[in-house]
């Protein structure tokens, strides 16, 4: 297998050790993995039965848990937060409604699934949910009500009970083509990925988002061995897009992860960075995940990706994606 980039050696013997292992529940406790992390990592090993986390009654969905009728792919769109950053834009609209070379960032977003025939969307509101209600009436719609105090694993996990049958999952501040929701179909894996393997083209531009910030990734081949925003920018092979797909599999394997997490935590026990675990981000229980032996793999669109973040985003890719409208 390939590794993109040199002086890892590191992480390519984890990556052999990973290989070597049959249960994903046959956890590593080895030499990249500090002490505190092992002692995350073993308690996983526990097989006791976890409740389902008292956080979700603060997501407010139409469906209680166990109730879906059938297991059908659903596309999970992650848009409950403000988007402090983006104001003035953000004052009065959603994030996902800020216009971007003629259409909404959110219509981009449908338009890259809905060219691959994928039309069941799920979207996790908070920050003026009524408006994306009302302007898209055909949404299943779940509400993270405390928005202002969680972060995206939080409002993802809210949307648990669309997962069960596969889903496939985006943040609602990106801009990506049909290609990038194609090559996922394509995937034969359980738990898999986007990365932009040009991503450092866009970080040259970026004054107020740096590369530090950028949730980067290691890979061997299609398998993800790293995924942090720790990674050296010239050691990352690329960076997380925010899309994902899980199979039915992948998906109960994420959810038990969670749900093991939370067991653990709560929602302010200290996970990462010294912030409680309610505002965790998606990438800190998929790094996790990657350490504890489950598989991770990634799917390269090289470029054609933007994430607005900043005013200074916005002009960037409004700029840029004139060329698709």
């Amino acid at each position: 297998n390939r590794v993109c980039a040199g002086g890892i050696d590191q992480v390519v013997g984890f990556q052999n050790e990973l290989h070597a292992r049959r249960s994903p529940w046959n956890f590593l406790i080895g030499r990249i993995i500090s002490p505190s992390r092992s002692a995350v990592i073993q308690s996983f090993q526990s097989k006791k039965t976890v409740n389902r986390p008292e956080s979700l009654t603060l997501c407010r969905q139409p469906l209680q848990w166990g109730t879906m009728e059938a297991p059908k792919t659903n596309v999970i769109l992650i848009g409950a937060g403000r988007g402090m950053r983006l104001m003035p834009f953000t004052k009065r609209e959603p994030k996902s409604f800020t216009v971007v070379a003629g259409r909404r960032i959110l219509d981009w977003t449908l338009g890259a699934f809905r060219q691959n025939g994928l039309d069941r969307f799920v979207y996790i509101g908070g920050y003026l949910i009524d408006m994306v209600r009302n302007g898209y009436p055909e949404f299943s719609m779940v509400e993270n009500s405390n928005w202002a105090n969680n972060n995206i694993l939080f409002s993802l996990v809210c949307a648990r009970d669309y997962m069960t049958g596969g889903f496939y999952s985006s943040y609602t501040d990106t801009l990506y083509k049909s290609d990038a929701v194609s090559a996922l179909m394509a995937s034969p894996h359980d738990i898999t990925m986007v990365m932009d393997t040009r991503w450092r083209e866009r970080y040259r531009f970026r004054s107020q988002h740096p590369e530090s910030d950028g949730e980067k990734m290691i890979t061997s081949g299609d398998n993800v061995v790293q995924l942090s925003r720790d990674i050296p920018p010239e050691s990352a092979c690329g960076e997380f897009t925010g899309v994902m797909r899980m199979t039915s599999q992948g998906a109960a394997r994420f959810l038990e992860f969670h749900d093991r997490l939370y067991d653990k935590y709560a929602q302010d026990g200290i996970y990462a960075n010294n912030h409680p675990f309610r505002m965790a981000y998606l990438i800190h229980q998929m790094e996790l995940m990657i350490e504890a032996g489950i598989e991770v793999h990634c799917v390269d669109i090289p470029g054609d990706y933007h994430e607005i973040d900043t005013v200074e985003d916005y002009h960037l890719a409004s700029d840029d994606w004139s060329r698709f409208a």
